[in-house]
């Protein structure tokens, strides 16, 4: 039987080394996660085994004294000089690491399932026992389990390395609320902020231009899941934010080919090209997922930051609407750690009419589960007396305070100035 293509990624493969070779410190990450086996191609699994010969000996891990390991191996004529010096200069981040290092993985992984796979139709069509059939079978079932490298315990340097690695390369978020990211200090990959709020109290908008912010200060890549609204809404609203358009304007200037509002919405557009929009009426975190690895694949770049607009409507097991809220609440956290990044969902609250009512934990009750998987957790109020106020309350703070800000509403353009 003929076998196809196996799954790799070279450019994976690639960045791993030279994440190495510009940051010996990465060789730890690299050689506790990462085999032989982890690399389809024959040069980089020659470079690999080249690294592990420096690093037993404590040396450094750098061209020179990679290419002289390399020439003691006799493994030098088949990778090239050329190649080191690609290797050396392909503009790889180091910091990024620990997602080369999951894109490898899930390669590994994929051949193996194929190999599997095709071990199983040979033992089916060569006519093999029953019995040799579900042992391949069985081979293939447990493939992935076989892949998983047993995690050591760390000491105690390791965890202070650690904490020095991630204050260094810090990718921690801002999200542009001035007394939130003061009492917060940034919210880190793989932590979860939750926005609840009753209908009319702003939470799509307050997603929104945590986004924009996002996007436009740390020029990172970033994706807005929005569950409810079409594109065109949303493309509006940005005119609005960004472009300084109310929708009733908008729609008026692209009914009468304004060319200021198309000029404007060319700005509005190069300023957030970091911004990512998916429109789905139906999605799992699954299906988030899929969108997010082949962007980042194909553009070899981290996503920072991933809204959701709003987690009771994702898809999720469940009998009824409190146990599909709790299952949702579960993946939510597990897929900000799996993807390293920061989640913001937006939450409805249900028995609340009153949108100046002051917000407080209680109101979570609908899932206990959504309480716990959230790091942080802000709510939406506005004021009794002037509804163009709006109320932030930091509810939950994992790292210590609480507290609430007040801000006013810009309707025409849907964002929001601090109040003093």
């Amino acid at each position: 039987m003929k076998i196809p293509p196996l799954p790799r990624s070279t450019s994976a493969e690639q960045y791993i080394l030279s994440s190495v070779l510009f940051d010996s410190d990465r060789s730890f990450d690299v050689f506790n996660s990462l085999t032989l086996d982890d690399f389809y191609s024959e040069k980089h699994k020659k470079i690999f085994n080249a690294m592990g010969e420096l690093r037993k000996v404590n040396s450094g891990i750098d061209l020179l004294t990679l290419k002289d390991q390399l020439e003691k191996m006799k493994s030098l004529d088949s990778v090239g000089l050329d190649y080191l010096a690609e290797l050396s200069s392909n503009g790889a981040v180091p910091s990024n690491v620990k997602h080369y290092i999951k894109i490898a993985k899930e390669k590994t992984y994929q051949r193996e399932v194929v190999k599997g796979s095709i071990n199983v139709l040979q033992a089916v069509y060569k006519k093999s026992s029953d019995e040799e059939a579900e042992k391949k079978l069985g081979e293939l079932i447990t493939s992935k389990e076989r892949l998983i490298k047993p995690r050591k315990p760390s000491k105690l340097y390791d965890l202070i390395d650690k904490a020095v690695d991630e204050i260094k390369n810090d990718r921690s978020a801002k999200i542009g609320i001035k007394n939130v990211d003061f009492m917060t200090d940034g919210i880190s990959p793989g932590q979860v902020l939750t926005i609840l709020g009753t209908t009319g109290n702003f939470k799509t908008a307050t997603m929104q231009n945590i986004l924009n912010y996002y996007t436009l200060r740390y020029n990172r890549p970033a994706f807005f899941f929005q569950l409810e609204m079409s594109k065109a809404e949303l493309g509006l609203r940005a005119m609005q934010m960004l472009g300084g358009y109310d929708y009733k304007d908008a729609k008026r200037c692209i009914k009468y080919n304004d060319d200021k509002f198309f000029q404007k919405a060319a700005e509005v557009t190069a300023r957030l090209t970091e911004l990512n929009f998916v429109t789905e009426s139906h999605l799992t975190f699954d299906n988030m997922k899929n969108y997010i690895r082949e962007f980042e694949e194909i553009h070899e770049r981290k996503v920072g930051m991933v809204g959701l607009d709003f987690i009771q409507l994702i898809d999720a097991p469940g009998k009824d609407a409190r146990s599909k809220m709790d299952e949702a609440a579960k993946q939510q956290k597990r897929f900000a750690k799996e993807m390293d990044t920061v989640l913001v969902v937006a939450s409805q609250v249900t028995g609340v009419e009153d949108a100046t009512v002051p917000l407080t934990m209680m109101n979570i009750r609908d899932s206990k589960t959504l309480n716990q998987t959230s790091d942080y957790i802000i709510g939406l109020w506005l004021d009794k007396n002037d509804r163009d106020i709006q109320y932030v309350g930091l509810l939950k703070n994992r790292r210590s305070d609480t507290g609430q800000d007040a801000r006013r509403i810009n309707r025409k353009r849907l964002t929001f100035e601090e109040i003093d």
